[in-house]
């Protein structure tokens, strides 16, 4: 029971991006569900939602919990809800980019542009929490998509590196 609840507060702090660990009594009452099967249409805890999904429990950000645009410069990296270190390259010195979570605004940005079809294997709980580069109210690239507007020459990168890794870096074998 304990590498259960240890495991499973791990992984919440990672897709969370929270830095302190769920509420025991919480954490417990969550695992007895996900074991007993009674989720039912889902439950939220520590900035993630955890929801059936295709036979197997799909984990991911909580859309009401994701963090609000930040702010862009060209060049200059950041890190953004939690999860992801983010870098704008070729806007030059042009202002007004951010990061911020795709959502369903920018999901039916997508879906006019004709780019939602690459999103079919993304389940849709996750979509609206992906990072997208917006300026002026436009989505410009979801890297996670493998979207970028055309003609914009700019480009966004995130790599999902969480605050709180499932394991620490200390504890990390090299490989061989």
């Amino acid at each position: 029971v304990e590498l259960q609840l240890r495991s499973l507060s791990r992984l919440l702090m990672m897709l969370g991006g929270m830095a302190l660990p769920p509420r025991l009594e919480r954490l417990d009452r969550l695992r007895t569900m996900i074991l007993g099967g009674s989720l039912g249409g889902g439950r939220t805890l520590a900035g993630c939602r955890l929801v059936p999904y295709r036979g197997r429990l799909l984990v991911c950000r909580e859309p009401a919990a994701v963090a609000g645009p930040l702010a862009l410069r060209n060049g200059r990296p950041a890190h953004w809800d939690g999860r992801f270190a983010v870098s704008l390259r070729g806007a030059g010195r042009a202002a007004g980019f951010q990061v911020a979570a795709l959502g369903a605004e920018g999901w039916r940005a997508l879906a006019a542009a004709g780019a939602d079809g690459r999103a079919a294997a993304i389940p849709g709980a996750v979509r609206p929490t992906l990072p997208a580069l917006w300026h002026l109210d436009a989505v410009l690239a979801v890297p996670h998509l493998h979207f970028r507007r055309e003609g914009t020459g700019v480009r966004l990168t995130a790599e999902f590196r969480p605050v709180r890794p499932l394991s620490p870096p200390d504890l990390l074998v090299p490989a061989v």
